[in-house]
């Protein structure tokens, strides 16, 4: 009976909540001026239009435009920033598809004058427009989460025909209702209670100390942000000394599983806590195993490392235990705020937090974590969730959320019964608004379990909150469906958005990747078409054409062109095209390996949007908003000459799908001007000329027997993938291939967690590996001449331990011998192991150095004597070597190339190169850097914005890189290629100055927190002037010394001549944006005009 009575008032409070004002007044037209004309609103009418009591939707009557030019208005009073809801009836009679019923919202200042903004570079009143078009009967029209300008005091809304005024339209019952504001952080957060008892640190499993605690739970798999397979729940409170953490974490067979020490900590089954308390930049990092071991580390994201460079702390004072059972292992602990270097949080502090579990002792791995993670990085603190220090709460047991609503478990623990609201909250990228709301009590002493019953369609991740008395207690999210299927960018920072940009003046393509919670085979989670057969279904608007889609993870799996059925439909009012693709597999990947090629013929500067759904053996899924924005690219004035340019993984095949006609006229013009071919053993005798393409080779013969009856002609190397012994193979088929460590037993594996490969060996796959890139179609056909590697066969842990194989330590004698050292005829071994004899430590680096530099002449002479007579693929007329390392001192001789792995922010880029240059110089003309378009999985390179590409280019440019290779293509997109392309046009006109110039310390600035590199070349030269650690611009003195010449200073950008100068006076200055880079030329004017007509 009390359930009863208890759900009857829930049942009440749901229904019984005041709704918000309507801000229309007269918005049903019941009230009628005199002269005929509806109250508080404005406006001249035709004689066809006006009050309709006839023509009505059930309440009130409506107002009829018919063929007129004129409208009816009203001005509301409106706040800065908050949301509007609109609601009105409206019924259409139009003859002409052209014809709209408009609604209209004018923003107004509080002075009554509109508001601008900015529309394709020009300023136009900032409105908010519904236009609907077509005829049709009463139907309810909403314009959801119309947000007010930040300057905005009034609108005037405004009923009109639109584009043509043939027809007529009845608009009826017109609401606009202010949206209730809610909790802007969109992620979880928990007030967490004070613990005013004392707790002994052998009784941290005393269950009656965890009552008064909050629950974090219903972990999440990061990207997908659905539950979890084997769930975690966190109960959490603080004393005066410390934090309590009791984690519960479900594994079946908990008790049978023990910690492997030979598998890495990180590896293990395992818990992290992370904490953030206000005002400082790092991170505490609080990493439990199974085996109660805890490590506490700071560290700082963005610190320039990737990954972030741990600190271990020595000295936690973090107190841990450990219990097993059949289902659950459980850590329970106390983390003093002593150890976090914090006094106690005062009530109503709010700190940072996340916990994470790493499930590697299930059958399939599974990460998970407290607050919704974008992607799969723990460390992430922009993901942290929220933890409140409060007192005196009720305290959040569990929370359930999916598309049907919630269940929530609340405990009371205080004297005075609780009242606690419950809001859906929808955000948006203005903010977050209250949806629904409703409000439960709770009597002292309760445990009480609740249910709302509020569905949703929408496969959009959903939020709530609770409050009690008006104060933040909880805040939970999760994605609505616990099937989770969905396409998506890796955007762990956010920088690039939701919005999809669209190319218009290039075919181009979409890159993304695939999130889903289904099992699958593999740690991917793969399911073949076989298995379950899944289709793609793309709704667009007709100028967005779709060609066609590949399935690209490189060497591992590559799809033909799937090409799609298209049908037309109607999706509200409008028309639409639908691209129905069957996929080969789905999978779980952050990487983008969905390949979609596309053309557009939509005008540039527009937004639009479309949907997309897929479908398991004809079952739907829900639908899922795309959002675009068209853009030119551009195209660079000419194309490289002896500076080098492509993007990595980009192959023939991937290239000729994406432009199908006039394949080389697009690629150079986006600045392109290499291509790297995969080798392999060919099959055909001459270059493939048919019209049905099928293998990797078919499409690079297609490319050359372009560059041959085009005359555009690119530089090619050896895809380095490709080209690159695959050891672990050998170890793994070769037991002599195996290297030994000192102690005669098999040497540390590898970073692929295979045996490690002797440097020495040169037996049968060593053998046939050489034969391979002898005789692969790119140096037997292509006559190629650059052979590029990336050998990865010997991290410097493993490295520094190996190799003490009877071949080596033979090799080591004769070396020594050679040498004429005392160590030529030493126990090798003992001498490493005993390590205090510094002599026999340095010459052992001279003779692994030396075995290095044998080991790659040994594999890539073959194929240098075979490519003797061919004509230069690259810029250089020798047979050129590339590998991608760092330069070495014993590499200098044998490497041309080093292509330096560079996957950052242009800040970090030019420390980078300042400390290479500062130990090799740059005399050898060597480098080739890679970088990377920003968000690329497994790179620290998340924050990286659009514009940085550009500044990408000014730092290779004026530290005199021969090229830069982009890592990889699948990450480029519309606006970060424009702003490459923008760079390059930047460059281009110098491109000489970069591969001749010297850098020169005659130039520099007197303002330290600007950085200055100058590279001259003769009497002219580049600059690269930046303010990286800076916020805001900074201004200098830029000092030429030995300035022998007269000279100009011209702006590489804008192209403007900013200085004057003369050996007599060589100064001038110059302001630099906060964090940002600048290209500035010297030289004379002559000399400027000749490079940039």
């Amino acid at each position: 009976m009390k359930r009863y009575i208890f759900l009857c008032l829930f049942f009440w409070a749901s229904l019984s909540l005041p709704a918000e004002e309507n801000l229309i007044r007269n918005g049903d037209f019941l009230q009628v001026r005199t002269n005929g004309t509806p109250e508080y609103w404005s406006g001249k009418m035709d004689p066809g239009s006006g009050i309709d009591s006839d023509c009505r939707p059930p309440k009130g009557n409506s107002f009829r435009l018919k063929g007129t030019k004129k409208g009816l208005s009203q001005r509301i009073k409106v706040e800065a920033g908050n949301a509007y809801n609109v609601s009105y009836f409206l019924k259409t009679d139009f003859p002409r598809w052209l014809t709209a019923a408009s609604f209209q919202i004018l923003w107004l200042d509080k002075s009554g004058k509109p508001l601008w903004k900015e529309y394709k570079g020009k300023k136009v009143w900032d409105m908010t427009i519904r236009n609907v078009q077509g005829s049709r009967d009463w139907e309810r029209i909403t314009m959801q989460e119309c947000i007010a300008p930040e300057s905005a005091a009034w609108a005037d809304v405004s009923l009109s025909l639109a584009f043509d005024n043939a027809g007529t339209c009845w608009f009826a019952d017109i609401a606009i209702r202010k949206v209730p504001q809610a909790e802007n952080f969109p992620n979880r957060i928990a007030a967490i209670p004070l613990y005013e008892k004392t707790i002994t640190d052998s009784g941290l499993f005393h269950a009656g100390i965890w009552e008064n605690s909050t629950v974090l739970g219903d972990f999440l798999v990061p990207a997908t942000n659905t539950r979890a397979q084997n769930q975690t729940k966190a109960e959490i409170f603080y004393t005066s000394e410390a934090i309590y953490l009791h984690i519960i974490c479900q594994l079946p067979g908990a008790d049978k599983v023990r910690s492997d020490n030979k598998v890495h900590f990180s590896m293990q089954e395992s818990c992290e806590i992370f904490l953030q308390p206000p005002g400082i930049q790092h991170q505490y990092q609080i990493f439990t195993t199974m085996d109660g071991a805890v490590r506490c580390f700071t560290e700082t994201w963005n610190d320039g490392h990737w990954p972030m460079k741990l600190h271990p702390m020595e000295s936690h004072n973090i107190t841990a235990q450990v219990r097993c059972t059949s289902e659950n292992w459980e850590i329970a602990m106390k983390i003093p705020f002593q150890t976090l270097k914090r006094k106690t949080p005062v009530n109503g502090e709010t700190w940072r937090m996340n916990v994470c579990r790493g499930n590697y002792a299930a059958r399939q791995r599974e990460l998970s974590a407290w607050s919704a993670l974008r992607e799969a990085h723990f460390q992430f603190p922009d993901d942290f969730g929220k933890i409140i220090f409060t007192r005196d709460i009720p305290l959040v047991k569990n929370i359930r959320l999916d598309g049907n609503g919630t269940t929530l478990q609340i405990r009371n623990p205080g004297y005075e019964a609780r009242d606690i609201s419950v809001s859906f909250v929808k955000h948006t990228s203005g903010g977050a608004w209250e949806t629904s709301s409703t409000h439960f009590r709770v009597m002292p002493g309760e445990l009480r379990n609740f249910s709302c019953d509020i569905p949703t369609k929408s496969a959009d991740m959903r939020f709530l909150e609770l409050r009690c008395a008006g104060k933040m207690i909880a805040k939970h999210c999760n994605m609505p469906n616990e099937k989770y299927y969905a396409l998506g960018i890796f955007d762990p920072e956010g920088v690039r958005g939701k919005t999809l940009n669209i190319a218009v003046d290039h075919p181009f393509f979409i890159g993304l990747n695939m999130r889903h919670n289904a099992p699958g085979k593999t740690v991917h989670r793969l399911i073949e078409r076989h298995e379950k057969a899944f289709d793609l279904y793309i709704e667009v608007p007709p100028g967005l054409k779709f060609n066609g889609l590949i399935f690209d993870a490189g060497e591992w799996r590559q799809s033909g062109l799937i090409k799609p059925s298209v049908t037309t439909v109607r999706r509200n009012n409008s028309t639409m095209k639908r691209y129905r693709f069957e996929l080969p597999l789905v999978i779980h990947w952050d990487s983008p390996v969905y390949i979609f090629f596309y053309e557009c013929s939509i005008p540039e500067g527009k937004e639009f949007s479309g949907s997309y759904y897929l479908t398991e053996n004809g079952k739907a899924f829900p639908h899922h908003e795309l959002h675009f924005r068209t853009l030119k690219i551009g195209s660079v004035n000419r194309m490289p000459k002896v500076f080098c340019n492509d993007m990595f993984y980009l192959d023939a095949k991937i290239i000729k799908h994406l432009f199908p006609k006039d394949t080389l006229k697009h690629y150079t013009a986006m600045g392109m001007n290499r291509i790297t071919v995969n080798v392999q053993i060919g099959k055909n005798a001459g270059l493939y000329s048919g019209t049905n393409p099928q293998t990797r080779e078919d499409y690079y013969d297609l490319l050359f027997r372009e560059m041959q009856q085009t005359g555009i002609k690119l530089y090619y190397s050896s895809n380095s993938s490709s080209a690159t012994p695959a050891a672990w193979n050998w170890t793994d088929k070769d037991k002599d291939a195996r290297a030994v460590g000192a102690d005669g037993k098999p040497a540390p594996y590898n970073q692929y967690n295979y045996p490690s490969l002797c440097p020495t060996y040169r037996g049968t796959f060593f053998k046939a590996h050489t034969e391979l890139l002898k005789n692969s179609y790119l140096f037997r056909k292509y006559q190629c001449t650059w052979l590029t590697l990336d050998l990865e066969l010997w991290p410097k842990e493993t490295w520094d331990k190996l190799c003490f194989c009877k071949r080596c330590l033979k090799e080591f004698k004769i070396f020594a011998k050679e040498r004429k050292s005392p160590y030529a005829n030493c126990d090798a071994r003992k001498k490493f192991l005993d390590g205090t004899d510094a002599g026999f430590m340095n010459f052992w680096d001279e003779y692994k150095s030396h075995i290095h530099t044998r080991f790659i002449r040994d594999l890539t002479d073959p194929v240098k004597a075979a490519s003797v007579a061919y004509p230069s693929s690259s810029p250089r007329k020798d047979f050129l070597i590339a590998e991608w390392c760092k330069p070495r001192a014993h590499l200098l001789d044998c490497i041309d190339f080093f292509e330096l792995g560079l996957y950052y922010t242009p800040d970090v880029v030019r420390r980078h190169f300042e400390e290479i240059y500062q130990k090799w110089g740059d005399r050898k003309k060597n480098w080739y850097p890679t970088f990377t378009f920003g968000q690329t999985v497994g790179c620290p390179d998340f924050h990286m914005k659009a514009e940085q590409l550009s500044e990408l280019i000014y730092e290779a440019a004026v530290y005199g890189a021969q090229g830069i290779c982009w890592f990889h293509y699948q990450y480029a997109e519309p606006l970060r290629m424009k702003y490459v392309i923008q760079g390059l046009n930047h460059i281009l006109p110098f491109e000489d100055l970069v591969v001749n110039g010297e850098i020169t310390s005659e130039i520099s600035v007197d303002n330290q927190a600007m950085q200055l590199t100058a590279r001259q070349n003769g009497n002219e030269g580049l600059i690269a002037i930046r303010a990286y650690q800076s916020s805001t611009p900074q201004r200098g003195r830029i000092v030429f010394r030995n300035l022998n010449v007269p000279s100009a200073v011209f702006d590489c950008i804008s192209r403007k001549q900013i200085a004057e100068l003369t050996p007599q006076n060589s100064v001038f200055e110059y302001t630099v944006e906060g964090s940002r880079c600048r290209l500035l030329y010297f030289g004379s004017k002559s000399r400027w005009n000749a490079r940039v007509k």
